[in-house]
């Protein structure tokens, strides 16, 4: 008899979750309820691009980060002028940093929300 695997699967923004152990021909669900912990990375939703100015768009983009959104956009409008160039420079280097703070506190719980899943037969 082959050993148990725990296999799941992500689809729709849902996660489901089985065990097989028979080389994954038959896949049974857990019969009791158990808490799982997710590890992974969210990345933050687009702004939509559009002729009218939406000031109502927010981002998932943490708020400590909005910083280096603005570092990286100065740096680049500065980029294109000749006489701005050591400004660019600096402007990519604070970007940079604000870079660096955030690769640290990827990793920690510093950044959380609550997400609920629910059941479903698949």
């Amino acid at each position: 008899m082959a050993d148990t695997t725990r296999v799941y699967w992500l689809e729709r923004g849902q996660i489901a979750i089985a065990t097989s152990n028979d080389y994954f021909n038959t896949f049974t669900s857990p019969t009791e309820a158990k808490t799982v912990r997710v590890y992974c990375v969210k990345r933050a939703n687009h702004f939509a691009i559009t002729s009218d100015i939406d000031y109502a768009q927010t981002t998932d983009l943490h708020d400590d980060f909005h910083n280096a959104v603005l570092y990286k956009a100065s740096q680049m409008l500065h980029e294109t002028n000749a006489e701005t160039i050591p400004l660019a420079q600096y402007m990519e280097v604070q970007y940079e940093k604000e870079l660096r703070k955030a690769k640290r506190m990827a990793n920690t719980e510093n950044i959380n929300g609550t997400v609920i899943v629910r059941g479903y037969d698949f």
